[in-house]
């Protein structure tokens, strides 16, 4: 902050209270949806659901069992993270996504398996809470589901933040369980040590003893498989969100249960992935919607490209935030815009004015 005329005096971050304001954010928006679902009438019910027949559940809850009979079902269980085989999770140097956040201090070191935008966003989070973070992604860049570009910006901001990375690399095992650490085997290159171990690399969908097998509902590696009005094979019967796998993000399962609910109504909606913008929390953000270059010329489209750089925008510079960049993809014949990808400060807000 001091190239902005600030300085700050004391920069130690009480990793008490930053754990504590966000278990309070997620209570808060968990009550907050539980009230909304009761004041519209939700009947809500905790327990064990189980599909019997294509029009009833089973419940199983503290109190015993009860069956329920509906018109539509709507299956909506989400995920969780993988994980990996080659690792002990009953060992607590080795972490997920879920239980990492529920931590009382920051490691001093940490290893994230994976490259990906949770593995990135947690690396940035921890990173700037003082922990040795290393990277390890398998494929060739970090982000590899994102536009090139985008992960070149990325790994270059990683690299000026001391954020290391390995790609290209797959964790062979682990070499040694110490009392307080990790040593893992890295094919062809150094053995890597850590405090902890947060394996990051994508999530299992929550299909399991559900009774989909009861009514031989079509899956797809353990993801429920949906038409684009977002129902399985089973009329009827709809499913949503991480459970069907594509873009596992809150907005997307709330963009397709809008979609299921206009279609029980009785009204025509199908649901179009490309129109969904996503985000992610890096520094700077990363954000994109709809198709990359690479992709519209698989697709077929002879493509026009519109660059804007932030280092010409006076805003970015004047907060010294000026690196990325906001690109669009047109078709060249048509001009349609096809989609965009954008890297810098705050681009989260950006985004939604191309989708």
């Amino acid at each position: 902050m001091q190239q902005l005329g600030i300085k700050i005096l004391k920069d130690k971050i009480d990793f008490s209270l930053f754990m504590k304001k966000k278990d309070s954010v997620v209570e808060k928006s968990r009550k907050g949806i539980e009230f909304l679902l009761k004041k519209n009438g939700v009947n809500l019910i905790y327990g064990k659901g189980e599909l019997l027949s294509k029009n009833v559940i089973k419940v199983t809850t503290a109190n015993g069992e009860e069956r329920i009979e509906a018109d539509n079902i709507i299956l909506a269980t989400g995920s969780s993270p993988f994980k990996l085989r080659i690792f002990d999770f009953e060992q607590p140097t080795i972490l997920t996504s879920d239980n990492l956040m529920v931590l009382d201090e920051p490691p001093d070191s940490m290893v994230i398996v994976g490259g990906g935008v949770v593995a990135c966003e947690l690396a940035m989070v921890f990173h700037l809470l003082g922990t040795d973070i290393t990277v390890i992604e398998m494929l060739p860049n970090l982000l590899p589901l994102q536009d090139k570009r985008q992960s070149r910006y990325i790994e270059r901001s990683f690299k000026k933040e001391g954020i290391k990375f390995l790609t290209n690399s797959k964790v062979e095992g682990v070499k040694e369980y110490g009392e307080d650490f990790v040593i893992l085997s890295v094919e062809g290159k150094d053995d890597v040590k850590a405090k902890k171990v947060v394996v990051c690399i994508g999530r299992t969908p929550n299909s399991r003893d559900l009774g989909l097998e009861n009514l031989n509902i079509e899956m797809d590696r353990g993801f429920v498989k949906v038409n684009n009005k977002m129902e399985t094979n089973i009329p009827g019967i709809y499913a949503v969100g991480d459970l069907i796998g594509g873009k596992m993000l809150a907005h997307v399962a709330s963009a397709q249960g809008k979609i299921v609910a206009e279609n029980i109504m009785g009204h025509e909606a199908i649901f179009d992935d490309r129109m969904i913008p996503i985000t992610i929390y890096t520094h700077p953000q990363v954000s994109s919607v709809g198709l990359t270059p690479d992709q519209a010329k698989e697709n077929g489209y002879e493509i026009s490209l519109g660059n804007f750089p932030f280092s010409a925008s006076g805003k970015a510079n004047a907060i010294d935030e000026s690196e990325g960049f906001v690109q669009i993809v047109a078709d060249i014949n048509s001009g349609e815009i096809l989609g965009s990808q954008m890297v810098g400060p705050d681009v989260s807000e950006l985004i939604h004015l191309i989708a």
